[in-house]
Order: structure tokens, then sequence, then C-alpha cells
């Protein structure tokens, strides 16, 4: 009996194996044509290149161990544009929310419908409104809140899906929502330095 569920037990351990390897053959080669079809590269299990002057990065990354393990898809854009000094954004959390009960303050916008939402953090206050109040990057800004999970810091705009998107359709989705949004928050903005726009590009990686 002991050996039956032992070989019961491996069958089922090859079987997972032999479809996670068969699952993750198939989505390699939607991103290979994904990639092609947007002008960009696939090297290394990842997607590079550039879209509308946008350092583009696409991977997957395992995150914790045991049962909490967990896959995502990034999606990100090196912003070479020059934001607000110091500009962070990620989404107000529970934990964000307790932080400000202790004293901790982040940069409200004066979006009464953002400001509940982001968790902005910013070397000039004034610099950051005066920024968010454009209408291209609110516009961009309500978007980015849609995600339950992103980072807009070092000028590198950041998403985040569960799971390894396989979707041709959702993957090349995405990309464009990026780089649309990326061109929306910064819009009225003036170039970087070429110096400082490439050392921005190891940001992605």
């Amino acid at each position: 009996m002991e050996g039956e569920l032992a070989i019961g037990f491996w069958a089922v351990i090859i079987g997972l194996v032999f479809w996670g390897s068969r699952f993750n053959k198939k989505r390699k080669k939607k991103w290979a044509e994904v990639a092609q079809s947007l002008g960009l590269k696939f090297i290394d299990d990842r997607i590079v290149g550039r879209i509308d002057g946008f350092q583009i990065y696409v991977g997957t990354l395992t995150l914790g161990i045991g049962n909490a393990r967990e896959t995502i898809t990034t999606f990100s854009a090196g912003i070479q544009k020059a934001l607000p000094g110091g500009l962070s954004i990620e989404p107000e959390g529970l934990a964000e929310k307790t932080s400000k009960l202790f004293g901790s303050k982040d940069v409200q916008l004066g979006l009464p419908d953002l400001d509940p939402k982001l968790m902005v953090k910013a070397r000039n206050g004034d610099e950051v409104r005066a920024w968010a109040s454009r209408e291209d990057v609110a516009a961009g800004l309500e978007r980015l809140a849609t995600f339950k999970r992103f980072r807009l810091q070092r000028d590198t705009l950041r998403i985040e899906i569960s799971g390894p998107v396989a979707d041709p359709a959702q993957l090349r989705m995405q990309i464009q929502d990026l780089v649309s949004i990326a061109t929306l928050i910064s819009s009225g903005c003036v170039d970087k330095p070429e110096a400082d726009a490439d050392a921005d590009d190891d940001v992605l990686w």
C-alpha cells in the first residue's frame, strides 16, 4: 500500500513538472511573438527594448517560499523626463494608513479621488502638487491607481500583475497600457540630461 502511494505521489510530481515545463515553453513562444510585434526583443526570458522613447522591461519574478510562493509578471518603463525630485508613489495600503497614525506623512496632491489611494513621497511638496495638477498627469495617476501593485520610483514606473501572464492579448495590452501611463505622467516634463537617462536604464534590471 505504501509503495503504491509513493508511486502515485511521484507520478503526480513528475506530471506537474512536465506540465509546468510545457506551459513555460508555450509562454516563452508567445512572449517572443508579442515582443516582435511591438518592435521589442525577447532575451533570456525577458522582453526588452524601447517604445516611444521609454526603456521597456517585462519579466517574471517568484516571491516568497514554500506555500507562500507567488509568481508575478513585472512591467517596467524607464522615464527619461525630469519628474519632481525624490518622487516615489506606491499604493496606500493598510500598513501605510497605520503608519500615518504614528506621525508618518506623505505628500497630499490636493486631488480628493487620488490622495486616499496613493502614498506619495518627494523632496518638494509644492513641486509635486504642481506636477500632479496637470490634466494628463492626473489622468495617468488615476489609471495607475487602478492596479493593485505598482511603484513609481527613481523615474522608473513598475506595475506588477499576479501570475505569469501567458495570454498574448493581455500581454500586449499591458505593455501598451504601461507606455500610455508613462506618457501621461511624464507629459510637460523636460528631458533629463543624457548621462542621467542612461544611468536610469540600469534600474529596470
